[in-house]
């Protein structure tokens, strides 16, 4: 490696990448319209999108992950340190990828669900992956499987309409990215080459998601990704050093967390409150997400699609200056917008009346 230029070597990792995202994504659209599809003979009522659509997406992340993996191990090597933690994460990555294309073939119980989303989350403590907030251990493993369960959901509720899900994990696995580089981690590590692929293999998967979409990332695709956004959330975020005011330093972590996860916590969030309220369950699909009740104020998907990209952009915007150049006045703005969102959001839902009512 002494003599290839670094930035030249990971271009060519990038553009291999892509490539490779894309001939998958071609070939699995052509083949997949016997598998991947839950009952697709049977309209689902529930859906924002009733018509076939394969739901291949989560294949090809999975695929790239795998690849990405196995490259880097044999180019570049890694420290035995890491490698208790690299197995966890394919591990996990392995029961979330499965658990979600057994989901989209046989419409699994949310039971089989649930206990899969919270052996990944053991599976992470297990090998050294959790949050380090408090000083007991047990308090920080109960909320590393509350974050890895809630973020799987989050995510595969969000996956509801056309690029939403797709485009808010790219934002957020590319945030990581740039906050990885920009503490002088090597672009050659593992989890850079794996977050970076994924990145890549999800700019791709938009091209196919983009409304009108030909495919769908289903299950297989939304468990998986929930999966490593938790995870890199856990590395990335929670464990970022911190401040010598206990209090405050606790305020600022969940203050980045909020921003940086942004559409996701406010769209589970407001769809859970107004379940429960209705007196419905939080764990069944329906029409009644902030995105549907967008969509009946602006009548164009593509136009849902701009404004949540607008809105998360701009909270990873201030979440970048909280991290690298951090000072009161981004704090409180920081508190300011996450609570304008949500207002925003959950009230509009408060506007129209439920299909369900």
């Amino acid at each position: 490696m002494n003599t290839l230029n670094p930035d030249i070597f990971f271009t060519f990792f990038i553009i291999i990448n892509f490539i490779i995202s894309l001939i998958l994504y071609k070939l699995f659209i052509y083949f997949s319209h016997s598998f991947g599809v839950r009952e697709y003979q049977k309209i689902e009522t529930n859906r924002w999108n009733p018509n076939y659509k394969p739901s291949v997406g989560g294949f090809v992340f999975y695929i790239v992950f795998l690849f990405t993996m196995i490259f880097g191990t044999i180019i570049f090597g890694i420290s035995s340190s890491e490698k208790i933690k690299i197995l966890g994460v394919w591990g996990s990555a392995s029961i979330a990828f499965f658990m979600g294309f057994a989901d989209d073939t046989f419409n699994t119980q949310p039971i089989l669900k649930s206990v899969s989303q919270i052996s990944c989350a053991l599976l992470l403590i297990l090998t050294g992956t959790y949050i380090h907030l408090f000083e007991n251990n047990l308090l920080n493993h109960f909320i590393t499987i509350f974050w890895v369960v809630g973020i799987m959901n989050s995510i595969n509720m969000l996956d509801n309409m056309d690029g939403i899900a797709g485009s808010t994990a790219l934002y957020i696995l590319s945030f990581i990215v740039l906050v990885m580089y920009q503490l002088n981690t090597n672009i050659f590590a593992l989890n850079f080459l794996i977050l970076s692929g994924l990145c890549v293999s999800l700019i791709a998967f938009l091209l196919f998601n983009f409304y009108p979409s030909t495919i769908f990332m289903g299950d297989t695709g939304s468990q998986f990704l929930g999966l490593i956004l938790s995870y890199t959330g856990i590395e990335y975020i929670w464990n970022l050093p911190k401040m010598n005011n206990h209090f405050y330093s606790y305020l600022y972590v969940f203050l980045l967390i909020a921003l940086i996860y942004l559409i996701l916590l406010i769209d589970t969030t407001t769809v859970t409150i107004n379940r429960l309220l209705a007196g419905g369950s939080p764990f069944v699909g329906g029409k009644d997400h902030t995105t549907h009740f967008l969509w009946k104020r602006v009548k164009s998907e593509r136009k849902v699609f701009y404004l949540f990209s607008i809105i998360q952009l701009i909270s990873l915007f201030i979440a970048y200056q909280l991290i690298f150049n951090y000072s009161p006045k981004w704090f409180y703005i920081g508190i300011l917008y996450s609570i304008i969102c949500f207002l925003f959001l959950y009230l509009n839902t408060k506007l129209f009346v439920s299909e369900k009512d």
